[in-house]
């Protein structure tokens, strides 16, 4: 029984074994050509490189995804990477200079071509694309050695296989070096060395990869190496990739973190704020030393007994050092103005701007409109009936500006109900600067309606 059982684990190992094989599909020799090959950067590949680092600047600076995955499936970078782990690991080390050389080469003609564009473009606003290379995490590090993983064999294959684009995206070597290009061209330097870092993970990752994949396939040495001489190259090799992961794994804890703080603050915000009496109109969620929650809301400010409870409930959260900012029109402060303006520019960023052609006999037709609205307003602007007068307008145009500057003037006035005969209809036009969406529209008429305490309030709004 103990035999049959040896020869089965056996079996099975063997047949594991046999799955994962790959000396049957490797072909050496071919293999070290393509890769000395795609090592030089001359002629060819060189302008492959420049137009790739030009298509890759404009991909990251009007924030467009397919332009920098097109730039990445035409980069040449991969080339001298692969190519200096393939010299260690065969021990070749002329080789392994004219890999080091060229990649010195590349860095340097990709982060100067890539300042160049940043210098002259007249979009210097860091996009989203940009941002997304300046803070590498643990998980680049996993990317990066399967990616040089799959690089090397799918170069080494007595086939030729599609792999090679999909690790030229997935490892993202030229998009960090542009980003590289707008710190220095900006003077951004946080930028810079965030983005060299993740390229430098990239470039030591696929190079071990590379180098680990040599070794276990056991590719003819060019020369053996003393014993000693090799341990101390492992040794180094081992203390380079710990110093290189040892910030990236900070940075992810430091993000799933942040990750679990923002998911908590909107659980908080659900739970504690769905009030009839108060609109909540923006909500800024700042993860740090001292996370901060901010909210701004219409309505009567929150205080007193409710804030108590509030701020008790706060430090009842995992994150309990987070700061609580309420900000409302009422507390009518520099600080609420600018929380208003970046409400403001942050939905801007999002409304699709189109511009709309009116034909001059629609114009003069809204304004022989405008013209008759404005009569009969100023015939009644001055009625009990109504419950406001003119004098109110300029400041309750002064608090929808604080969120709406798009609204250019208000009149205040009133008509005659259609329900009921001799009843006066309570009515304020709002002149816009600008179109508004449906959405902002009902916000402007849900707060005159709440200021002026009328819900049978009629919002009218001409562009």
């Amino acid at each position: 029984m103990a035999d049959l059982s040896d020869t089965e684990e056996s079996s099975i190992s063997g047949f594991i074994k046999d799955l994962f094989k790959l000396e049957n599909d490797i072909d050496e020799e071919k293999g070290i050509e393509n890769i000395i090959q795609s090592v030089y950067f001359r002629g060819a590949n060189l302008w492959t490189l420049v137009c790739a680092i030009f298509i890759a600047s404009i991909g990251l600076n009007i924030n467009s995804n397919p332009v920098v995955i097109g730039a990445m499936l035409i980069s040449p970078l991969m080339g001298p990477i692969i190519g200096s782990g393939l010299a260690l690991g065969v021990n070749d080390q002329e080789f392994l200079k004219r890999s080091l050389r060229n990649l010195a080469l590349a860095v340097l003609v990709a982060l100067l071509t890539s300042t160049l564009y940043f210098l002259i473009t007249p979009i210097h606003e860091a996009q989203s694309e940009l941002l997304a290379r300046t803070r590498p995490t643990i998980f680049d590090v996993l990317i990066a050695i399967f990616g040089g993983v799959a690089g090397i064999i799918a170069l080494m294959r007595r086939e030729s296989t599609n792999a090679l684009p999909g690790v030229a995206i997935s490892t993202a070597l030229m998009p960090p070096l542009c980003t590289a290009g707008f710190g220095l061209a900006t003077n951004s330097f946080h930028y810079f060395f965030g983005a060299f870092y993740l390229f430098s993970i990239n470039c030591i990752f696929i190079f071990l990869s590379t180098f680990a994949v040599v070794r276990y396939l056991g590719l003819q040495k060019i020369k053996n190496m003393a014993e000693k001489k090799e341990k101390r190259i492992n040794f180094f090799i081992a203390l380079t990739a710990l110093v290189t992961t040892i910030p990236a794994g900070y940075t992810a804890y430091d993000l799933v973190q942040e990750g679990l703080f923002k998911k908590e603050a909107n659980s908080f915000i659900e739970k504690n704020f769905n009030l009839t009496e108060h609109q909540i109109i923006n909500t800024k969620i700042t993860y740090g030393n001292k996370p901060v929650i901010e909210i701004t809301m219409l309505g009567d400010p929150i205080e007193g007994e409710h804030l108590a409870k509030l701020e008790d409930k706060i430090k009842e959260m995992r994150f309990s050092n987070t700061n609580l900012v309420l900000h409302g029109p009422k507390q009518n402060t520099i600080a609420l103005k600018k929380q208003f303006a970046e409400y403001n520019h942050d939905l801007k960023t999002e409304i699709l701007k189109e511009l709309v052609t009116k034909n001059e006999e629609v114009i003069n037709n809204k304004e022989r409109e405008i013209v008759h609205l404005k009569t009969e307003i100023e015939n009644y602007k001055e009625s009990d009936a109504i419950g406001f007068t003119q004098e109110e307008g300029p400041k309750i145009l002064q608090e929808l500006n604080l969120y709406h500057p798009e609204i250019k003037s208000l009149i205040l006035g009133g008509g005659f109900s259609s329900e009921e005969i001799g009843k006066k209809q309570a009515v304020i036009i709002v002149f816009l600067k600008k179109t508004l969406r449906k959405k902002e529209r009902e916000k402007v008429t849900s707060f005159l309606k709440q200021r002026l305490n009328k819900e049978d309030l009629m919002v009218i709004f001409e562009d």
